[in-house]
This record gives structure tokens, C-alpha cells and sequence, in this order.
């Protein structure tokens, strides 16, 4: 668009002297064509302004996509790219506590159901959470 504004402008300029009024007329009209579309982008952007506290839908939907539990550490956050290392960090923070991690892995080898007689699909089950709990640990 600008790179046709310039050429317009050049054109204007190289021919405006012997040009007929009429085609100047239609650059005109043309180059205002172009005015109203920067205009158009140019207020889109000031919609994403980051200090608009309303949400647009696919931040709404980002933000439900995420987990239960770590929603309320990051949700005081305003969705925007300066705020994602910090919302991160948070996260880090809270959650990458090797203790816990730990008591939480016992806690799920404690849950696993027990197996009383010969069952394919229990013994699947038990090896998939413990092979999760050893990937969790590395």
C-alpha cells in the first residue's frame, strides 16, 4: 500500500503538469482509497491496545485452555507479550518445587490400583503411570 502511495505521489509529481484534470481527479479518489484503508489498519492496531483490560475471544479461549490449578497463579497477568516470561517464571516458580514433585510421584504409585488376578488391560495401566512418573523424574 505505501509502496503504492509513493508511486502515485511520482507519478503526480512527473506528470501533474501536462496531465488532464480529470486523471488527476481519479488519482485523487484513488490515493483518498488508500488514506482510508491506512486509517482502517491504523485504528485496528490502537484496538490491541495492551493497556485495554478487555479480553477478545481468542484470549478468552487461551486462558480456558489452560489447567485448573495454574490458571489463578497467572491470571493477575494482562495477556501480552511482555507479561508471557514473567507469567512463565510464576509458573516456575510455584510449580518446579522438587519436593512436591516428589511427594506427588509417591502419592501416585500409592493410588495405582492393585492387581488380584491375571488382568492385561490393569497391568497396561500401571506400567503407562509408572513409565509417566520415570519421565516426570528425568
Amino acid at each position: 500500500m505505501k509502496r503504492n502511495i509513493t508511486q502515485m505521489k511520482a507519478k503526480i509529481e512527473r506528470d501533474g503538469a501536462s496531465s488532464d484534470f480529470t486523471i488527476l481527479e481519479c488519482r485523487l479518489q484513488i490515493l483518498e482509497s488508500y488514506f482510508k484503508q491506512i486509517s482502517h489498519i491504523q485504528s485496528q492496531i490502537e484496538k490491541l491496545d495492551e493497556t485495554d483490560a478487555a479480553r477478545s475471544d481468542v484470549e478468552e479461549l487461551f486462558i480456558s485452555a489452560k489447567a485448573p490449578l495454574a490458571l489463578p497463579v497467572i491470571e493477575p497477568f494482562p495477556v501480552i507479550e511482555s507479561n508471557y516470561q514473567k507469567a512463565f517464571d510464576h509458573l516456575v516458580k510455584r510449580y518446579d518445587n522438587k519436593t512436591l514433585i516428589f511427594i506427588d510421584n509417591i502419592k501416585s504409585l500409592f493410588s495405582l490400583a492393585a492387581i488380584t488376578k491375571p488382568n492385561a488391560v490393569a497391568l497396561r495401566s500401571i506400567l503407562d503411570s509408572v513409565s509417566a512418573l520415570q519421565l516426570v523424574a528425568h
